[in-house]
Formats: C-alpha cells, sequence, structure tokens
C-alpha cells in the first residue's frame, strides 16, 4: 500500500506522516520504478532463507573452549518471557 498519495492529501491540512517516513517512502517508490534495480527476494524459490543452520539442531555439538551454554528455559518461562532467576 503506498501511503504517499494519502500523506499528500493530509498534508495540505497541516498534518500527515513523519519527514524521515516520507524521505524513506518516497526513496522506496524511486527505486521501484528504477528497472535496473531488482528485488532479490522475488527471483528466490523461498525468500525466507536463513544464514547457517538452526542453533536448537546442533544443541549437541561441542562448544568452543570459552563458551558456556545456557540452561534452558522452562515451558512457563517462556510463555511468561522470563526466566527462573527474575522471579
Amino acid at each position: 500500500m503506498n501511503l504517499l498519495p494519502l500523506h499528500k492529501l493530509i498534508a495540505g491540512r497541516g498534518d500527515g506522516l513523519h519527514p524521515h517516513l516520507v524521505y524513506l517512502l518516497e526513496a522506496r517508490a524511486k527505486s521501484a520504478a528504477d528497472p535496473a534495480i531488482k528485488e532479490l527476494a522475488l527471483h528466490r524459490a523461498d525468500p525466507h532463507i536463513q544464514a547457517g543452520s538452526h542453533p536448537n539442531r546442533s544443541a549437541g555439538a561441542q562448544l568452543p573452549e570459552g563458551v558456556v551454554r545456557f540452561a534452558p528455559r522452562s515451558a512457563e518461562a517462556r510463555r511468561h518471557g522470563r526466566s527462573k532467576s527474575a522471579r
């Protein structure tokens, strides 16, 4: 959704989007109109590519020297977003 036309309508009434957001939206519209600029996500089979393996997949792997693994959080702490020591 392009917000720039809405911003132009409302800016005439003394209101509108934050200037930094207007700048970013204008820059994005300008780059979208340039045929030399391609959006890479459109050319990938899966646009949600993660760099490297998921950290839980290598839980059994040996850690480098000086690295300490955190204790897993309890299910209750995961629900409430806190650790046992934060209570």
